[in-house]
């Protein structure tokens, strides 16, 4: 009867080590009065960020006017469908065109140099009432067409709106099979992971099996070089499954307590559907804001294409890469909320003890991340956002200079793949010490490299397993979408609503296995499993990692 009148307490961990030498001493923080707020500076510098560019978008949007975008404009700048105010200096502004809502396109053969071909180019060139038998209406736009060609989005439309019940039903489906494999995972993830690794090797040594046929039917030299290559490839993968077979037994346990601590928490499993829905309301707004911004300017004259458009000034083109900078930075943002908080939730699971003592995981890892580390949150995201301009503009200047094509896939691509996998692991060693970023993602260095096998196993699998549900689920959708013989169109919006919910599900497991993985090689560094000093680990992930441990020994003895 005591014990029942006991506080519900989490339970601590008190060292911060490196490896096993102490570095010094840091509480693991899961009592939210211990915590401190974390990497401050960056948390000021985004509401900074977002007051300025808040403040740049009311001067922007008061020059700007949408139906520029909606309904364009002739030669003169009058909009199409309004009547227009006279502008000075330009005598043939200020025209009514109120009764033409279209603008017509005309085609024109222009030379491109770079290419050195003909092409043909759409200019913008009058409002009209309404667009003759050899054009195509898209978007309030008249377009020369091939004998009246049928349009195409009004068909793909219709198309949706016809089938709207069976688009509903293969959504359904998609839905429904991403939870039955949400259950495999659950339940069968040791006969899942083996079942697919055996498959591809037996898949691999078939397509090598018929290449050498191939090679002894035709005698081709160049057939025999790829079935040499494809045997020596698979004889390699064989020997690293076979030499390896211990770490993968383990990162199964991992796997298998991962899935453990995501059920006792469902819904964690309702945190990237959230995420979704708060990064697409986002987007929506920041795409919206963007095109009126596009459309903001003064009348100018264009030489060029003698014409006259509205061109913005400095301030105004600014205010465009500045409104996608900080759309980058708040979609990553998110994202990095959504990791800190599945990360805090799974990480508190396993330093408890006693797991039926877990009192509102999720809530307190909220509450953590709210009140201590949005900053660290802050950095991280533009640490990501500034490597991803830059690699997208090298990427972008890639395809004219060998240099920019050298730069983007030997340094620019490796470094935003490791700056991104540094900065989770970072966030989960946050939410388990209450660090700063920096000094979390040199530990999470540390301990990675410390078990770096492991690691560099865990990750190959986890990749390898994610990525082949995801990808049985969306064809598994697409297969039933083409039985039901659905449009084209409805197939893909199906087979995208299933890679939805099934990489929505599934990035909670992701998350969870990293976090599992890095509390496990703290608790190896904290403890050393004596009364005293027991482990976190539950009974069933400490017994079966004790079981790979001992055979790993057993066999290291017999081959000395």
């Amino acid at each position: 009867m005591a014990s029942s009148t006991k506080p519900i307490v989490v339970e601590e961990v008190t060292t911060f080590r490196r490896s096993q030498v102490p570095l010094e001493v840091c509480i693991l923080l899961e009592i939210p009065q211990r915590r401190k707020t974390t990497d401050v500076a960056f948390l000021v510098l985004f509401g900074i960020s977002v007051v300025v560019l808040l403040s740049l978008m009311i001067y922007a949007l008061c020059n700007s006017n949408m139906d520029r975008f909606i309904h364009g404009y002739d030669k003169c700048g009058n909009l199409c469908g309004s009547k227009n105010e006279k502008v000075d200096g330009i005598s043939c502004s200020g025209q009514d065109m109120t009764n033409k809502p279209l603008l017509l396109y005309e085609r024109t053969l222009v030379y491109d140099s770079y290419y050195d071909r003909n092409e043909y180019v759409y200019k913008p060139d009058r409002c009209v009432d309404k667009c003759n038998n050899s054009y195509v209406i898209e978007f309030h736009r008249c377009f020369p067409g091939e004998n009246g060609e049928i349009e195409f989005f009004p068909d793909k439309v219709n198309s949706i709106q016809d089938e709207s019940g069976s688009l509903t039903g293969i959504c359904f489906i998609g839905l429904g099979l991403s939870i039955v494999a949400l259950l495999v995972f659950r339940y069968f993830v040791k006969q899942l992971v083996w079942g697919m690794i055996i498959g591809i090797i037996l898949l691999w040594f078939t397509i090598t099996g018929f290449i050498w046929y191939d090679y002894s039917d035709s005698g081709d030299e160049g057939s025999l070089y790829v079935a040499i290559t494809f045997t020596i490839i698979g004889i390699i993968a064989l020997f690293c499954i076979w030499s390896l077979i211990d770490r993968i037994k383990l990162i199964i346990f991992f796997f298998e307590e991962a899935a453990r601590s995501v059920f006792a928490m469902p819904l964690l499993l309702l945190e990237p559907f959230l995420t979704f829905v708060i990064n697409f309301l986002l987007m929506v707004i920041f795409l919206y804001t963007f095109v009126l911004m596009a459309s903001s300017g003064t009348l100018q004259r264009d030489e060029v294409n003698d014409r006259y458009v509205y061109m913005p000034n400095g301030a105004m083109t600014f205010v465009l890469w500045w409104n996608l900078f900080m759309m980058i930075w708040t979609l990553l943002f998110n994202l990095a909320c959504q990791q800190m908080v599945i990360s805090g939730a799974v990480s508190t699971y396993y330093f408890t003890r006693d797991k039926a003592l877990v009192v509102s995981p999720i809530y307190n890892s909220f509450y953590n991340l709210i009140r201590y580390h949005l900053g660290t949150v802050a950095f991280g995201s533009l640490i990501i956002t500034i490597i991803t301009i830059l690699k997208s503009i090298t990427r972008a200047l890639a395809t004219q200079n060998r240099c920019m094509r050298l730069l983007y896939y030997y340094c620019l691509k490796p470094l935003e793949d490791l700056l991104k996998y540094v900065t989770s692991m970072g966030y989960i060693e946050t939410a388990i010490h209450g660090q700063p970023l920096c000094r979390s993602s040199f530990r999470a260095i540390d301990l990675i490299i410390s078990n770096f096998l492991s690691a560099i196993v865990m990750n190959a699998i986890g990749n390898f397993v994610f990525f082949m549900l995801k990808l049985v689920v969306v064809v598994a959708t697409v297969v039933i979408g083409i039985v039901m013989n659905l449009s084209v169109i409805n197939i893909i919006l199906g087979g995208l609503v299933a890679w939805l919910c099934v990489h929505c599900f599934f990035v909670v497991f992701e998350i969870a296995v990293d976090t599992i993985f890095l509390c496990y090689c703290e608790d190896q560094c904290i403890n050393d499993g004596t009364e005293n000093n027991a482990y976190y680990a539950t009974l069933e992930l400490h017994n079966q990692i004790r079981k790979a441990q001992s055979f790993t020994l057993a066999k290291e003895k017999k081959s000395n």
